[in-house]
């Protein structure tokens, strides 16, 4: 039996979130199983999650929060408010499970010194260029981050929720990890490896539905 819904993403871009937000419109607990890092979707693996949304953000400061987890834990990760510490291994484990070359990343590293290696080993360059490159009739609704709470009103109409959804969606959630908060020189290291992604995602609307290889708005 297919899922009522799944969010995907490449992490670090507010997904559990909004998973979390959809979960308690819909009375679901368990949470983590609405959740996909998946980097090879396929019609299959989409129709079997219901209703598909893809939460997207600043590659930069997703990859900066990857490291950041190494040392703490913060309410803004995960499903639940809570603070705590991190693990050492999070960045390196988070690239494998977003099937990148996490056999590249040395755990010990920061997020200044995997900098220094000039290459994205998350590769999230051809994890977005899969899912924007599917031709599939199953609709997938896009949404950016960083306007997510601005278009909660068009993630509720694709959910087919009413406007108590958007009244409980919450306000927004500032990033603790933010690249405009980088030296100048770290930040041109990371400009430079991220990009190829960045410019892809630079022309992309803030909210837009996916068919067929055709992107197109939702009305509201």
């Amino acid at each position: 039996m297919a899922l009522p819904f799944t969010v995907y993403s490449f992490g670090g871009s507010g997904s559990k979130y909004l998973v979390k937000r959809i979960c308690d419109e819909l009375h679901l607990r368990d949470y983590d199983r609405y959740h996909s890092h998946e980097r090879r979707p396929s019609a299959q693996l989409l129709a079997e999650g219901g209703r598909a949304i893809f939460v997207y953000g600043e590659p930069i400061d997703a990859v900066m929060s990857f490291f950041a987890r190494r040392i703490s834990r913060t309410n803004q990760h995960g499903y639940l408010p809570t603070d705590g510490s991190g693990n050492p291994l999070w960045a390196m484990l988070h690239c494998r499970n977003i099937a990148g070359r996490s056999q590249s990343i040395n755990p010990n590293w920061d997020f200044e010194t995997y900098l220094k290696q000039g290459d994205d080993f998350f590769d999230l360059e051809p994890f977005m260029r899969n899912w924007l490159d599917l031709r599939i009739a199953q609709e997938i609704l896009f949404v950016r981050y960083e306007s997510m709470w601005r278009e909660c009103t068009t993630i509720a109409k694709f959910m087919g929720f009413g406007h108590g959804f958007v009244e409980r969606f919450g306000a927004p959630k500032e990033r603790r990890s933010r690249s405009s908060d980088l030296d100048p020189q770290t930040l041109k290291q990371a400009q430079t490896i991220y990009e190829p992604v960045r410019n892809l995602l630079n022309t992309l609307p803030d909210v837009f539905v996916l068919s067929d290889g055709m992107r197109k708005s939702i009305p509201v």
